[in-house]
């Protein structure tokens, strides 16, 4: 990777109208969108289950390691200014049970419970214009590689969370993991009470350690 390194901030402009089904509790991290984003051009392997250890993949950010764990330097991607403020509304889609399964079924089949359940899922829209994170890591590069990221959070076959552009800027304070004594991401705390990973894929079971919340006050 380049030495040209700097603190950036990145700017995601959303489809406003379309809006996009993201959780600012549970959001998701900037290191995992580059992660999936790169992925097609790498060796690693292409099928991954829970509990297979991941192949480390190169990115064009500063790693570091914070308590014995390594990281990228990147954070959660966030939402500007006051949540509360956010236009809002509930979708449903229908949740069909799987049909592979239907060699399972004995006597009647229930659509109301259990395995083969047909529910309406009832999922929250945010009409938001931007998300934002920080990272420190290679502009140039960088901007080659969100700009390939089409859509943010989940239901994004369904056209939500549609990415229209990317804004990558260099800033003057590095805010990737920590800014005003904030967790600006995961970081290893012993008595945090999220266990995950430090690298992506974040869904994977290795290597999973006790981590604080997004928000909570942390010393580096």
């Amino acid at each position: 990777m380049s030495t040209g390194i700097y603190p950036l901030k990145i700017t995601f402009h959303l489809d406003q109208g379309a809006g996009t089904c993201f959780d600012p509790y549970n959001p998701i991290h900037l290191d995992s969108l580059i992660f999936w984003a790169m992925l097609p051009f790498s060796m690693t392997q292409k099928v991954l289950q829970r509990t297979e250890t991941p192949d480390d993949i190169p990115l064009p950010l500063l790693e570091v390691s914070t308590q014995g764990r390594r990281m990228w330097k990147a954070s959660a991607l966030f939402i500007p200014g006051e949540n509360g403020d956010m236009p809002t509304d509930v979708r449903f889609f229908r949740k069909k049970f799987n049909t592979a399964n239907i060699s399972e079924a004995r006597g009647n089949v229930t659509l109301a419970s259990g395995t083969f359940r047909d529910h309406n899922d009832p999922i929250k829209v945010l009409h938001i214009p931007e998300v934002i994170a920080y990272t420190f890591g290679n502009c140039h590069r960088l901007e080659q590689v969100v700009k390939r990221i089409p859509a943010i959070g989940v239901k994004r076959h369904r056209g939500l969370g549609r990415v229209e552009g990317v804004t990558v800027e260099k800033i003057s304070d590095d805010k990737s993991l920590v800014s005003d004594g904030v967790a600006m991401r995961w970081l290893p705390d012993e008595n945090g009470l999220r266990k995950v990973r430090t690298k992506p894929p974040y869904w994977n079971l290795i290597d999973r350690v006790q981590c604080c919340e997004i928000g909570e006050n942390y010393q580096l």
